[in-house]
């Protein structure tokens, strides 16, 4: 049986909204900047005495968008908000029944070896309502 998952959906969103590339949990070492790390860090399931009939569940995932400069992550951060937000259909295998940005942050800048100018991060928590 294959399963689809929401985060195939999301990877396949990001770089389409943006053509940025979007890594699960970690970006290699070789990752060109700009791009986006994801990660789920929740599901709910509604409670059902049979989960095969309309389980809805609501996952949480994390966007973590990595750039040179603070504006051009907040313009990225924008564009997903924009392509992601109140979307609902079959997309890369898996039925979205809604996507709401719950929560936008600067994260920690992280240092670059040897420079003084960092590297910016913007995270987007999005709570995505799926079919299993």
């Amino acid at each position: 049986m294959a399963y689809a998952y929401p985060e195939v959906w999301l990877a396949s969103a990001v770089n389409a909204a943006t053509g940025v590339d979007a890594h699960p949990v970690m970006a290699p070492e070789d990752a060109v900047f700009p791009f986006v790390v994801y990660q789920r860090t929740g599901t709910e399931r509604p409670l059902a005495i049979n989960p095969k009939t309309g389980n809805t569940p609501v996952c949480t995932m994390q966007v973590m968008i990595y750039t040179r400069s603070y504006t051009q992550g907040k313009d990225i951060a924008e564009q997903l908000r924009f392509a992601l937000c109140d979307f609902t259909g079959n997309a890369s295998g898996v039925t979205i029944k809604a996507v709401a940005l719950v929560e936008q942050a600067d994260g920690d800048a992280e240092p670059r070896e040897g420079e003084t100018i960092p590297d910016y991060v913007q995270e987007l928590t999005f709570a995505i309502r799926y079919l299993e």
